[in-house]
């Protein structure tokens, strides 16, 4: 998820990539992002209908922070499942993900359009069964996902 750290003290910049070195089987991997996908599509669902008041949030984590919400801000607004193979195109092609073979291409997919894709499904999902109206929204998430936006 979205998540941002803040660091009291100091910090040390990295010379070298960090690895994250998972080894998740493609059953773990899909079971962990199915709930992702659900909070997922709650925050999109939250950006579109203002389901919760956001006056209180912390503002001003930094530039990196501030350019990351721009992006999602600018997926967000893009149409539903094109936006996710658009990512996909976006990783796999103009990125080169094709030249991490196999591997490379199962991440794409699995994290750059089936991840997307599920997400996007679930908004439409809860759109269908709730349309608009923003108290059924709420309700709908509560109920099927135990998401509670208040």
């Amino acid at each position: 998820m979205d998540e941002h750290l803040s660091v009291e003290g100091e910090i040390v910049r990295m010379e070298h990539q960090f690895v994250d070195d998972n080894r998740m089987t493609i059953g773990q991997f899909t079971v962990k992002h199915e709930g992702y996908a659900s909070r997922e599509a709650a925050l999109l669902l939250d950006a579109e209908f203002h389901l919760t008041d956001t006056s209180s949030l912390p503002q001003g984590h930094g530039e990196e922070v501030e350019r990351k919400r721009a992006q999602k801000e600018r997926y967000a607004r893009m149409p539903l499942f094109w936006r996710s193979f658009g990512y996909f195109v976006y990783r796999y092609i103009i990125r080169l993900g094709f030249l991490d073979g196999k591997e490379g291409f199962l991440w794409d997919f699995l994290q750059g359009w089936w991840y997307r894709t599920l997400v996007d499904a679930k908004v439409y999902e809860v759109k269908k069964a709730c349309g608009k109206d923003r108290e059924k929204i709420r309700q709908y998430l509560k109920e099927k996902y135990n998401i509670s936006l208040e």
